[in-house]
């Protein structure tokens, strides 16, 4: 897709595309506070705080998100940060949502630097596409900036071939299935003959109306990672 070049920085974590619309997609992944907190209790995270976002699906709209990390291999219990915004937004067509995460309580570099992930949600036929691609930035000097890279990159690529793209896989689905309007039909209101008779045609129209009903509502899944 022309509109994706260029768009991308760094290391390439995943690409991953999913059955269903872009706008969907969206209200499911983005706009829901329950999806995003799961995904993050995921990984063992706690304390996790969910903002509401600025001004929609629009360009400059932020939501801010906060969690403790839980403790690692000589890495502490520490709070996280991530500042999400809408920095591309063609409905129906494409979006662009830049996260800067910062670990300020980690010993020694947490001041030094911030990752930055760039996610990128296009529409294809079918099909939403979703690609999420990360750079290290360092606004201060550090003697561990290359180790820091190279742990970021590690930590971005399990994050999202071990958690993100399972969950993607099993539970997303339910998030999206949530947001589709239900199909109010009136079964009470068939159309009858002079004598109060339908006929049979009516039960007919129900179950026919019915059998539409179910289909919608489970017509969207996950499709596999290509």
């Amino acid at each position: 897709m022309k509109k994706m070049e260029g768009l991308h920085h760094g290391t390439l974590l995943v690409d991953h595309y999913v059955t269903g619309n872009i706008e969907s997609f969206l209200k499911a992944y983005y706009h829901n506070a329950d999806f995003q907190r799961d995904l993050q209790e995921q990984t063992g995270n706690t304390d996790v705080v969910v903002g509401n976002w600025s001004n929609g699906n629009s360009i400059g709209s932020v939501c801010e998100i906060e969690y403790t990390m839980k403790a690692q291999i000589g890495v502490p219990k520490n709070r996280v940060y991530i500042n999400m915004k809408y920095t591309t937004a063609l409905p129906g067509e494409i979006y662009q949502i830049d996260n800067i995460i910062n670990s300020p309580e980690l010993p020694m570099v947490g001041k030094c630097f911030r990752v930055h992930e760039r996610t990128i949600i296009s529409q294809q036929k079918g099909h939403v596409r979703v690609t999420v691609s990360q750079e290290v930035d360092f606004f201060k000097k550090s003697l561990l900036k290359g180790v820091v890279k190279k742990s970021a990159k590690a930590e971005g690529l399990r994050f999202y071939s071990r958690i993100w793209t399972p969950f993607m896989q099993t539970s997303f689905p339910r998030y999206l299935n949530r947001i589709l309007e239900p199909i109010d039909f009136d079964f009470d209101s068939q159309p009858q003959d002079e004598n109060n008779n339908n006929n049979g045609t009516g039960s007919s129209r129900v179950s026919d109306l019915q059998r539409l009903a179910r289909s919608r509502a489970f017509s969207i899944f996950i499709a596999d990672t290509k």
